[in-house]
């Protein structure tokens, strides 16, 4: 279990481009307890609404995962909230940072302790108290 995320780490560095391709883990958690975790490759220079709207908006190739996030496909986009664990933090009492989803990824992660890829709590608006801030982000 300790080389599990290691393995599954798709994450890539391109000289060419000079950037990271990040294999991103986006969470979704639903008021009934119940998450779906969706696995994304998003460029550096992308943005989490763009990442959100490619799971969350009519496309061809996403009909099975929209019918399981109904909850978060009719929500109003701005009461999705995103978090992401404060690393190293500890389990029984994790403290969250809060995620602009407007901006780039590389700009969403920089200053942030990573390890392997970034995983992204996707929570609606009414369970954000769930989900404490990390001191400097308030």
């Amino acid at each position: 279990p300790g080389m599990e995320r290691r393995k599954l780490n798709t994450s890539r560095y391109s000289k060419k481009s000079d950037s990271i391709t990040w294999k991103v883990e986006l969470m979704f958690h639903s008021a009934d307890g119940h998450v779906l975790k969706l696995e994304s490759e998003m460029v550096e220079s992308a943005s989490l609404s763009g990442e959100l709207s490619k799971h969350l908006d009519v496309h061809q190739n996403n009909r099975s995962f929209r019918s399981q996030l109904k909850e978060f496909v009719s929500a109003p986009r701005e009461s999705l909230l995103l978090f992401m664990k404060r690393l190293p933090c500890s389990s029984s009492s994790p403290m969250y940072f809060k995620l602009d989803p407007s901006v780039s990824l590389e700009s969403v992660l920089r200053g942030k302790t990573i390890i392997e890829y970034p995983v992204v709590e996707v929570v609606l608006e009414a369970d954000k108290d769930k989900y404490p801030l990390f001191i400097g982000e308030l």
